[in-house]
This record gives structure tokens, C-alpha cells and sequence, in this order.
């Protein structure tokens, strides 16, 4: 006859090791799915083309444009050089003139080998609430007064900055005979704006 044998069971728990290739390994991972992301996302460029291609623009996909808000552009102004030179064009997908004049503002800025117009989407003026913006619409107030009622959101702009002081706009291009074309206003003000030595 057998003996019964009883085996004592230990409760052993193992301690759970941070190994360095296990934290590498988790870092890597991490940066991979980081870097996914990001990479699924579009690009400003790409955003400002979309947006305008499917407003109807022929814009090239390699274009001059570059997303800027306010505070950025207040920003950018007041750390100008004595020589700097800043372009900005005010517009939005909502507005068929600037939709036409998108691509004839671009073409002239690439003939100048300018190589960045920031973009200020003029619609964010119709929805703003942050008090922060309160003095840029006062500025749009009282331009849009000074010419003589031009409504900022239906009409597109460049303005050039040097050394931190509005120095030209093209505000006053406005076609007013029935046989200028946008594009043939915009060819113009866009070749004087960019050919210009500021």
C-alpha cells in the first residue's frame, strides 16, 4: 500500500521586473503610435488646399500659405526686425472673391519667390466671443468705415507688415468697373504687393 504523499504548495509570487529592454520597448511603441498619428493627420497646407478646392479654387497643392490666428499674428508683428517684411492674406472659403483670387495671389507670390503669406480666415470674425479679439474688430470696424462700407468678410486683402508697422494693404483694390475681372484685380494688386521692394 501507497503512502499518501501530501505536497505543500508554496504561494510563491514572482516580483515583477522593469527590465531596460522592456521600458525600451514600451517607449518605442508608444513613439510608434505617436508618430502614426501624427502622420494621419493633414498637414496646415494641406488643410488650406482642401478647404479651398472644395470651395471651387484651382489652388496649386505646393502652395505659399500658412495658417495664422491673431494672437500669433500680433505676436509675429511686434518681434519684426527693422527690415522684416510679413505678408498676410485675409480671407475665407465663405467669400467667392477670395476663392478667385487665391490662386492669382499664390502664382505672383512664387514669381517673387516669396516663399510664406500667412492666411488669416477673416470668418472667425462673424463667431468671436474672446474678449482678446476685441481690439481686432474694432480695427475691422473702423477700416471697413474708412472704405467706405467694404465688407471684410466678401472681399479678400494682403496686408504687408515691415518692422512691426502695416506699411501697405490692398484693401483699396477693389473692382469697380464691370469689366475688371477678381482675377485681373488680383493679378495686379498680388504683382505690386509681392514686386514691391519693402
Amino acid at each position: 500500500m501507497r503512502a499518501n504523499t501530501k505536497t505543500k504548495s508554496k504561494n510563491t509570487k514572482t516580483k515583477f521586473n522593469w527590465t531596460k529592454e522592456l521600458i525600451f520597448l514600451i517607449i518605442g511603441l508608444v513613439a510608434m503610435i505617436i508618430v502614426t498619428i501624427v502622420l494621419a493627420l493633414p498637414s496646415d497646407t494641406k488643410k488650406i488646399y482642401d478647404k479651398y478646392t472644395e470651395a471651387g479654387a484651382s489652388l496649386d497643392s505646393d502652395h505659399v500659405y500658412s495658417t495664422i490666428n491673431y494672437k500669433k499674428l500680433k505676436k509675429n508683428i511686434a518681434s519684426q526686425g527693422e527690415n522684416d517684411v510679413l505678408y498676410v492674406f485675409y480671407g475665407s472659403t465663405s467669400c467667392s472673391n477670395c476663392v478667385s483670387a487665391i490662386q492669382t495671389i499664390n502664382t505672383a507670390a512664387k514669381s517673387f519667390e516669396i516663399d510664406k503669406v500667412y492666411y488669416f480666415d477673416a470668418t472667425f470674425i462673424d463667431s468671436v466671443e474672446d474678449k482678446e479679439n476685441a481690439e481686432f474688430l474694432a480695427n475691422v470696424d473702423k477700416k471697413e468705415v474708412e472704405l467706405g462700407g467694404v465688407d471684410l468678410l466678401s472681399y479678400p486683402a494682403i496686408w504687408v507688415y515691415k518692422g512691426g508697422k502695416l506699411a501697405f494693404t490692398t484693401d483699396s483694390y477693389k473692382a469697380t468697373d464691370s469689366s475688371t475681372t477678381i482675377e485681373g484685380t488680383w493679378k495686379l494688386a498680388a504683382y505690386h504687393v509681392f514686386g514691391t521692394k519693402w
